[in-house]
C-alpha cells in the first residue's frame, strides 16, 4: 500500500505564515491544533448540512411517491371507467345487431304473410 504524504498534512493556505508561526511558537497555545479544530468543526457543519439536505430530499421523495400513487389510483379509476364504457359499447353493439337481425326476420315474415294473403285472396290457381 502506497501512502500519499500530502494526506497527512494540512494545505499551506491553512497553516499560518512562517513569521506568525515563529511569533506564536513562544505562546502556550499552538496554532496548528486550532486550525485543525476549525477544519474539523466546519467538516461537521457541512455533514449536518448534507444530512439536512438528505432529509429534505427524502421527504420530497416520499411526497413524490405519494403523488405518483395517487395519480396511479386516479389513472386506474380512469382505466376502469374506460373499460366499463367499452363494455357498454360492446353490449350496445350486440343489442343493435340483435335488433337488426330481429327486424330482418320480421321483414321476411311480413313479406311471407303478404304473399300468403295474396295467394288466398286470388284463390287457387287454374292449373
Amino acid at each position: 500500500m502506497i501512502f500519499d504524504l500530502q494526506e497527512f498534512f494540512l494545505p499551506e493556505e491553512l497553516l499560518p505564515s512562517k513569521k506568525r508561526w515563529r511569533d506564536r511558537s513562544s505562546s502556550s497555545t499552538p496554532t496548528l491544533p486550532q486550525a485543525y479544530e476549525m477544519g474539523e468543526s466546519s467538516h461537521k457543519t457541512s455533514r449536518v448540512i448534507i444530512q439536512q439536505d438528505f432529509d429534505q430530499l427524502e421527504v420530497e421523495l416520499q411526497k413524490t411517491r405519494s403523488r405518483i400513487a395517487k395519480l396511479q389510483r386516479k389513472q386506474l379509476g380512469q382505466n376502469n371507467k374506460i373499460a366499463f364504457a367499452r363494455f357498454r359499447i360492446s353490449n350496445l353493439e350486440k343489442i343493435i345487431e340483435e335488433i337488426q337481425a330481429r327486424h330482418q326476420a320480421d321483414q321476411e315474415d311480413l313479406q311471407d304473410t303478404i304473399y300468403k294473403l295474396r295467394i288466398n285472396k286470388e284463390g287457387p290457381s287454374d292449373n
